[in-house]
């Protein structure tokens, strides 16, 4: 009886480890960067990104980035 009652408390602790590191994993902040749009229908679709720390907008044409207007200072 105390074999099981030891295993069972192990496991629980172990359960409890797991939350902990689990929770103190914040990876919602990094998300909130950046901001994505589209615009267009059809053939002509227009992909924007929006930096909300920079202020920098970005363009996708084909598989590239480009930088659309610079940002207002």
């Amino acid at each position: 009886m105390k074999n099981l009652k030891d295993k069972i408390i192990g496991l629980f602790a172990i359960i409890g480890v797991m939350v902990l590191l689990m929770g103190n994993n914040n990876l919602q902040s990094e998300n909130e960067r950046y901001q994505i749009s589209t615009t267009g229908d059809g053939v002509l679709r227009y992909i924007y990104l929006l930096d909300t720390r920079t202020g920098e907008i970005w363009r996708k044409k084909g598989n590239v980035w480009i930088e659309e207007m610079p940002p207002f200072k």
